[in-house]
């Protein structure tokens, strides 16, 4: 089935590229790439530990790597670090529709919610009704797409959400100036390495 969808999906390839020459294919992005002008593009992450509080990060930045809005908060209650990061991808989307945004990009690096939210159909995983959800949300935009970062692509995000771990704050929003200073310099060095 998997296979019969990317052979669809890559029909335009001639077999010649897919068989002798693989290593043509994009590799994956260690680093933080700007949005396309016109499009902003929300990073999120979470963190997740059985009997801990669980905390999850949005960050969203133009095509010139600008801050342009920041939340982090806590997840609630959740099953896995799956559901964790749902909540963050929820959190995102929803923050994008309430600015009436049209052209977004929800970048995370969680696979398995990337390859969720990018499958027409519903979700079978413990956060099923929230990715079922953040999919109708999608729709509403122009653009809208779901891409999957190397880590090193997501560091602004990942750094966040371990801040919100160790507050005391339920919920916060951060300007670039009210960010933590290892945190300041991780989006400065994201825009330094254009």
């Amino acid at each position: 089935m998997a296979v019969d969808r990317w052979i669809l999906e890559n029909k335009h390839l001639d077999q010649a590229t897919l068989v002798q020459r693989p290593e043509t294919r994009v590799p994956m992005a260690q680093s933080w790439l700007p949005p396309p002008v016109g499009m902003l593009k929300l990073n999120i992450d979470a963190t997740f530990s059985y009997g801990s509080s669980n905390s999850f990060a949005v960050v969203v930045r133009d095509f010139r790597g600008l801050i342009v809005h920041v939340e982090t908060g806590l997840t609630g209650a959740v099953e896995d670090a799956l559901h964790a990061e749902a909540v963050a991808a929820w959190r995102a989307i929803s923050w994008a529709r309430s600015m009436q945004l049209s052209s977004v990009i929800l970048e995370s690096d969680c696979q398995v919610l990337i390859n969720d939210l990018s499958m027409k159909s519903d979700s079978l995983t413990s956060a099923g009704l929230l990715l079922d959800a953040i999919k109708s949300i999608s729709v509403c935009f122009s653009s809208c797409s779901f891409s999957f970062v190397k880590r090193g692509g997501n560091k602004v995000a990942d750094a966040m959400a371990k801040f919100q771990a160790t507050s005391l704050a339920p919920f916060q929003c951060f300007t670039f100036s009210e960010l933590p200073a290892d945190v300041a310099v991780l989006v400065q060095s994201d825009v330094m390495v254009e």
